[in-house]
C-alpha cells in the first residue's frame, strides 16, 4: 500500500489501495489516490456500463470482464482473475465498480 501524503484537502480512503490520503475533493478523484491514479485507475462505472474487456478493481483484486448480461435490475458478470480462475458475480446495475483506463483483449 501506498504511504499517505499530508497537504490540503480533505483525509479520504482511496477505492483502490485503501490508504489514508489528503484530497482537495474526493468525490471529483472518484476516491482515487494520486499513486493508483498514475497506475492507470481512471474512476468507476455502474455495473451495467461494463462490457466484455473492461478492467476492473474488486475485493482487492485485479479482473478483466469476460461477459456481461443484464437481467432488469441485476447483471451477471462473468470475471476472469489474475491467476487465471473464472467465477461469476451478480451486480445491482447502479453498483460502481473502479475500473482501469487499459481494456484486455479477451
Amino acid at each position: 500500500m501506498h504511504e499517505g501524503v499530508t497537504e490540503d484537502g480533505v483525509l479520504s480512503t482511496c477505492g483502490i489501495c485503501g490508504c489514508q490520503v489528503h484530497m482537495l475533493d474526493p468525490e471529483e478523484m472518484d476516491w482515487i489516490c494520486d499513486p493508483c491514479s498514475l497506475d492507470g485507475w481512471s474512476g468507476f462505472k455502474s455495473a451495467y456500463r461494463l462490457r466484455r474487456g473492461d478492467v476492473i478493481h474488486r475485493n482487492g483484486q485485479r479482473l478483466v470482464v469476460l461477459y456481461d448480461e443484464g437481467f432488469g435490475k441485476r447483471v451477471l458478470i462473468t470475471l476472469k482473475g489474475e491467476k487465471g480462475q473464472e467465477f461469476e458475480v451478480m451486480l445491482r446495475a447502479t453498483d460502481k465498480v473502479y475500473i482501469h483506463m487499459d481494456r484486455e483483449d479477451v
